[in-house]
C-alpha cells in the first residue's frame, strides 16, 4: 500500500457515490435537541459511548481518553503485520485512530468489556459509515485471509443484544449480507430484526367467527387498545410465539394473541432506545418496526397486574426492580416512540385491528364498562357500608350497656 492510498481511495469512493447509487445516504448525526428536550428520562449518556469512541462526534472526550492508548498499540500491531516493521504510515495511523477500530487484544478478555462495547457500537452518536468499516476491515483481511465478511462478523458478535433468551432465539434473524447494504453498524443490527410480514402481519382466517372485519383503508386508534389483563377478560388468550421479537401474530378464531419471548434488562432499555432513535432519523424508505413494537406493548403493560400475567405466563422476563418499574420503563419508551408513530406505516395495522374490533363487540365493551364503573363506584360503596355497619355497632353497644344496668 502506498503512502495516502487508502485516505485517497476512500474519498473517491464518497466523491463518486459508488456505494449509495439508488439507497438512502448514510445518516451519521447527533440527535438533534428537540429529541432531547422531548426525551422523558434525563440520560446523558443514552446514545453516547462509554468505553469506545468510534467516529467523529465523541473523538477525544476526556471520559474515553483511556481507551487511546489501546488503539495505539493495536495500530502498531497492526502496522507490524502489514509492513514487517513498527515504521508507521501516516494513512494508516490517521484512519485507524480515527475509527477507532477495537480488534483482539488482552484488554477485552475482562468478563465487563465485550458487553459495554456491544452497546456503545449501536449507539446513535457513534457510528461511521459501514463502507469504511469495509475498507479498513479489508486491509485486516489480506492477512488474515478470513472468509467471513465483516457484516458476518458483525451479526455474530451483536447476538447476544437480540433482547430473547437463549434458548428462545428467533429462527428468521435474516440481515441483508450484501456488500455495504448498511448505513453504519447500528443500521445492521436493526435489519436483523424482521416480522414475516412486515406491511400486514400474519392474522388467521376468520372463516368461523361472526366478528366484523374492518375496511383496510381505515385506521384504528392504537390508544383504544385495551390492556393485557382486559384483553384476557374479552376471551382472548395469551401464549408465546415464535420466530423474530417482532413476529407478533393473532389468531381470530382462538382468539389468541402470540408474543414472542422478551427479556427485558437496563441493557434492553437502552438497544430499545437507541433503535427508536435510528427509526426517527433515518431515511423514510427505511422500515420502521420498533416504533409500533413498542407502543403495542405499551398499551399492553399498563399496569403491574398485565406484567405479571405475561411473566407468569412464560411470555417475558426482566431483570428490574420490580414489575412496576417495567411498566413505568416501557411507558417512558412508548412516549419517546410516540414523536415518529405513523398508523399508515404501523406493521402491525391488521392485528390491532381485529384485537379492537373483538374487544368492541356489545358483550365485551358491557363487560368492561360494568368493570370500569364498579371499580369507580367501589369506594364510595365501600366507605357508606362502613359507615352504616359502625352506626350499627354503636346501636348494640347502648342496648348491651342497658342491658347490664
Amino acid at each position: 500500500m502506498r503512502g495516502g492510498s487508502l485516505e485517497n481511495h476512500i474519498r473517491e469512493l464518497l466523491n463518486e457515490g459508488y456505494y449509495w447509487r439508488d439507497k438512502p445516504w448514510p445518516i451519521i448525526s447527533r440527535i438533534p435537541n428537540d429529541m432531547n428536550n422531548n426525551r422523558v428520562v434525563d440520560d446523558p449518556q443514552a446514545y453516547k459511548p462509554e468505553l469506545v469512541s468510534i467516529g467523529p462526534f465523541h473523538y477525544q472526550n476526556e471520559l474515553l481518553l483511556p481507551m487511546l492508548q489501546h488503539k495505539l498499540r493495536l495500530y502498531i500491531r497492526l502496522s507490524e503485520r502489514l509492513y514487517g516493521s513498527s515504521a508507521i504510515e501516516n494513512d494508516l495511523k490517521k484512519t485507524v485512530d480515527a475509527l477507532g477500530i477495537v480488534v483482539d487484544d488482552p484488554i477485552f478478555n475482562a468478563r465487563r468489556m465485550l458487553p459495554a462495547l456491544r452497546l456503545d457500537l449501536i449507539k446513535m452518536e457513534n457510528q461511521l459509515p459501514f463502507f469504511l468499516l469495509e475498507e479498513l476491515y479489508a486491509v485486516i483481511r489480506t492477512i488474515d485471509q478470513d472468509p467471513l465478511s465483516l457484516t458476518e462478523y458483525a451479526c455474530k458478535f451483536f447476538a447476544p443484544l437480540v433482547l430473547q433468551s437463549a434458548n428462545k432465539m428467533p429462527t428468521n434473524v435474516a440481515p441483508v449480507l450484501g456488500s455495504s447494504s448498511h448505513a453504519h453498524l447500528l443500521a445492521l443490527f436493526h435489519s436483523t430484526f424482521k416480522p414475516r410480514s412486515p406491511r400486514h402481519h400474519a392474522v388467521s382466517s376468520p372463516t368461523s367467527t361472526s366478528i366484523c372485519i374492518p375496511e383496510s383503508n381505515q385506521l384504528m386508534d392504537m390508544s383504544k387498545l385495551r390492556c393485557a389483563s382486559d384483553l384476557r377478560e374479552c376471551g382472548i388468550k395469551f401464549s408465546i410465539g415464535d420466530g423474530c421479537l417482532l413476529d407478533i401474530d393473532y389468531r381470530v378464531q382462538s382468539p389468541r394473541l402470540k408474543i414472542p419471548y422478551l427479556v427485558i434488562n437496563h441493557s434492553t432499555i437502552s438497544v430499545f432506545r437507541n433503535l427508536l432513535a435510528y427509526e426517527q432519523l433515518c431515511d423514510r424508505r427505511e422500515p420502521s418496526y420498533f416504533t409500533p413494537y413498542i407502543m403495542f406493548l405499551a398499551q399492553l403493560l399498563k399496569t403491574q397486574k398485565d406484567v405479571e400475567m405475561l411473566r407468569k405466563g412464560g411470555i417475558m422476563n426482566h431483570t428490574l426492580a420490580s414489575d412496576d418499574q417495567m411498566v413505568m420503563e416501557i411507558a417512558n419508551l412508548s412516549k419517546e416512540a410516540a414523536f415518529a408513530y405513523d398508523p399508515l406505516d404501523c406493521y402491525l395495522h391488521m392485528p390491532i385491528k381485529y384485537i379492537i374490533t373483538l374487544q368492541n363487540t356489545w358483550w365485551n365493551k358491557s363487560l368492561m364498562h360494568f368493570r370500569d364503573e364498579s371499580e369507580k363506584y367501589k369506594s364510595y360503596i365501600f366507605s357508606v357500608l362502613g359507615f352504616y355497619m359502625s352506626i350499627i355497632q354503636t346501636i348494640f353497644t347502648v342496648i348491651s350497656a342497658n342491658q347490664n344496668s
